[in-house]
C-alpha cells in the first residue's frame, strides 16, 4: 500500500500532460477498438478509451476517490474535490492545453472535460451513486498530436498527468503507534519540477532514479530487472532522519555509493548536500552496496555530516543553498505567472536575456511577446516565388538565396525568348505580321494548357499554312517561285512601288519608309513583296 503524505488542492490547471508513466494508476490509458459491426466493446467507467476513428484519449486526469476511498497515487498524493470544478472550468476556458512530458509545449487541447466529484455525481446518478459509482475526480477526453496519438497506441505513451499549482496541507497518522503530523508545504510550481536525481544500488540487474521534487516529495523512476517482462518502482519513506527504499517484486535498494545525502534544513527545504563515505553512515544496513543515510537537524544542531565537521562550513553550505533555494522558487513563481504566450517567448532567452525577461511585469511580458509575435509575422512574410522551381522565398531567409532564384528566373526567361524567337522564325517567317506578334502566337500556343500532342499538330498547321501560302507567291509583279526579275533592284523596285500606292491610300504623306512601311507589311500584299525582296538578296 502507497503511504500518504499529503492531502492536495489543486489552485490551478496549466496543462494535463500526455506521460509514459502517470502518476494515478487510473489516469492509464487503453485502446478500445470497435468489431465488425460496428459496436464498442464495453468498458469500465475507470479505464481510459483510445479512439481511432476521432484520434481522441479519454482518461480520469485526477482520480479523488476510488472504490468509495480517497486514492493515493504513485506520489503519496490524495487530490481534493475542493476547487476542482473551479480550476477544471477555467483551464477549459484558457483552451484546455494539452502537452507530452510535461514540456509546457502545447501540441494538443481537451475535447471534452467533466469533473465527476461526488456532489455532481449525485446531481447525475441520485441515490445510485454510492453503489454504482465508485471513482470520482476529473474526466477528460484529450486531442494529442497524431505522433503522440500514435505512441498510445504502440504503449510508449500510456496515461496522463496534470501541471498546475495547489497547496498541500499537513496529514496525520500513526507512525510505530505514535501520531506525527507531516510538515505543511505550499507549491510554488508544477508538482512535476524535478530539484535534484539519487539513484540507486544496482539489484538483479537494474538501477533505479530518484526525483526530489521542488515540493520536498521523492518518487522512484521505474526500471526493469534482468529477464523480466515488466517494470517496476519501489515506495520510499524519509522519516527520522533516514530514507528507505520499500520492498517490491522481491527485492529492495539502498542509495548507491558516492552521492550526495539528503537532509531537512530551516524553511522546510529539501536539499541535496556533500556525499559522505560509506563509514560516516548513521544507518548501517546489511544490504550489498553503500547507504547515504540521513538525518533531521533538531533545534541544536547545525552540521550536515559528523560532528567532527567544521561547523563553519556546514553552516556556510545551508545559508548557500537555502538561498538558492528561496531563489529558486521566485523564478518557479514567476514562470508559473507568465502567460502561455509569454512564456512561450522566455524559452528561446538564455543567460540574462532570461533574467531580464522574468525581471518585468506581466504587462511588459505580454507586449515583448506580442512584439516578437510581430516580427515573427513580417519575417514569414512571402517576398519572392521562383517561376522556375516553385520555391517560396520569406523576408526572413538568405537575401543571397532570393537574388540567385531571382537570376535564376532571368536567365531560364532569356533561354525561353530565344527558343519561342527560333521556332517562330520556322514556322511563320515571311508570314504577316512582325517579330513580336510571331513570338506572341508560338508562346500562347506552348502556355495554352494543351496537351502536348495537341499543341504539336498546331505546330504543324502554322508550318503547312506556310507552305502552302501564296503570300509573296503570287502578288503582282512577283514570279510563281516568289522572286521579283532577276535582281535585288527589281524586287527593291516593286517593294517601293507597292508602299507609294499604300501611302497614297492610307494619305501616309510622312515617315512612308518607317511607319508607312511597318503598316504595309501587314497586309498581304506588303508582307509578298517584302518576302520577295529579302529572298532576292540571298540568291
Amino acid at each position: 500500500m502507497k503511504p500518504q503524505t499529503h492531502r492536495l488542492k489543486l489552485t490551478s490547471l496549466k496543462f494535463i500532460s500526455s506521460v509514459d508513466v502517470p502518476a494515478q494508476e487510473t489516469a492509464v490509458a487503453r485502446l478500445l477498438k470497435r468489431g465488425e459491426s460496428g459496436v464498442a466493446v464495453n468498458g469500465t467507467a475507470r479505464v481510459a478509451k483510445l479512439s481511432d476513428e476521432l484520434g481522441l484519449v479519454f482518461a480520469w486526469a485526477v482520480t479523488t476517490k476510488a472504490n468509495h476511498v480517497d486514492y493515493i497515487d504513485l506520489q503519496g498524493d490524495n487530490v481534493v474535490e475542493e476547487d476542482l470544478i473551479k480550476v477544471a472550468a477555467e483551464w477549459m476556458s484558457a483552451g484546455g492545453a494539452a502537452d507530452t512530458m510535461h514540456d509546457r509545449e502545447q501540441d494538443g487541447a481537451a475535447v471534452f472535460c467533466m469533473p465527476m466529484t461526488g456532489e455532481v455525481a449525485k446531481a447525475f446518478f441520485g441515490d445510485k451513486v454510492g453503489a454504482e459509482l465508485g471513482t470520482y475526480g476529473l474526466m477528460v477526453a484529450i486531442k494529442p498530436s497524431p505522433e503522440d496519438y500514435q505512441k498510445f497506441k504502440t504503449g510508449e505513451l500510456t496515461g496522463l498527468s496534470i501541471d498546475g499549482l495547489g497547496e498541500r496541507t499537513p496529514y496525520v497518522k500513526s507512525v510505530n503507534g505514535k501520531t506525527r503530523t507531516f510538515a505543511a508545504i505550499t507549491l510554488k510550481a508544477s508538482s512535476a519540477v524535478v530539484k535534484a536525481s539519487l539513484y540507486t544500488d544496482e539489484v538483479d540487474g537494474h538501477q533505479h532514479e530518484i526525483d526530489v521534487c521542488d515540493d520536498g516529495s521523492m518518487y522512484v523512476r521505474y526500471a526493469t530487472s534482468a529477464g523480466a517482462d515488466n517494470s517496476h518502482s519501489h515506495g520510499i519513506v524519509f522519516e527520522g532522519g533516514t530514507l528507505t527504499i520499500l520492498a517490491d517484486s522481491g527485492h529492495t535498494h539502498v542509495l548507491a555509493d558516492g552521492q550526495p545525502g539528503v537532509a531537512i534544513v530551516p524553511a522546510d527545504a529539501i536539499v541535496v548536500v556533500q556525499a559522505r563515505a560509506p563509514s560516516m553512515t548513521n544507518q548501517p544496513r546489511t544490504q550489498t552496496g553503500a547507504s547515504k543515510s540521513t538525518r533531521v537537524l533538531g533545534p541544536n544542531q547545525t552540521g550536515l555530516t559528523s560532528k567532527e565537521s567544521t561547523m563553519a562550513n556546514d553552516d556556510k553550505q545551508i545559508t548557500d543553498l537555502t538561498a538558492k533555494n528561496v531563489e529558486l522558487e521566485k523564478r518557479n513563481g514567476a514562470l508559473s505567472r507568465m502567460s502561455a504566450v509569454a512564456f512561450a517567448v522566455f524559452k528561446t532567452l538564455t543567460g540574462s536575456d532570461a533574467d531580464a525577461f522574468i525581471a518585468k511585469t506581466s504587462a511588459e511580458q505580454d507586449a515583448q511577446a506580442a512584439d516578437v509575435a510581430k516580427r515573427g509575422e513580417e519575417a514569414d512574410k512571402v517576398v519572392y516565388l521562383s517561376k522556375s522551381t516553385g520555391d517560396v522565398y520569406k523576408a526572413k531567409d538568405d537575401p543571397r538565396l532570393i537574388e540567385m532564384a531571382k537570376r535564376m528566373d532571368a536567365q531560364a526567361e532569356a533561354i525561353e525568348k530565344a527558343d519561342v524567337r527560333k521556332q517562330a522564325t520556322e514556322l511563320l517567317k515571311g508570314m504577316p505580321g512582325d517579330d513580336a506578334t510571331h513570338d506572341l502566337i508560338v508562346t500562347s500556343l506552348r502556355k495554352s494548357g494543351a496537351k502536348a500532342e495537341e499543341i504539336e499538330k498546331a505546330y504543324a498547321t502554322l508550318k503547312g499554312m506556310r507552305e502552302t501560302s501564296s503570300i509573296g507567291k503570287n502578288a503582282a509583279g512577283i514570279r510563281g517561285d516568289g522572286s521579283i526579275g532577276g535582281s535585288p533592284t527589281d524586287a527593291l523596285a516593286a517593294l517601293e512601288s507597292g508602299l507609294v500606292e499604300f501611302g497614297k491610300a492610307q494619305s501616309i504623306t510622312k515617315g512612308l519608309w518607317t511607319d508607312g512601311m511597318a503598316a504595309f507589311v501587314q497586309t498581304e500584299k506588303g508582307a509578298a513583296l517584302k518576302r520577295a525582296y529579302d529572298e532576292s538578296l540571298r540568291s
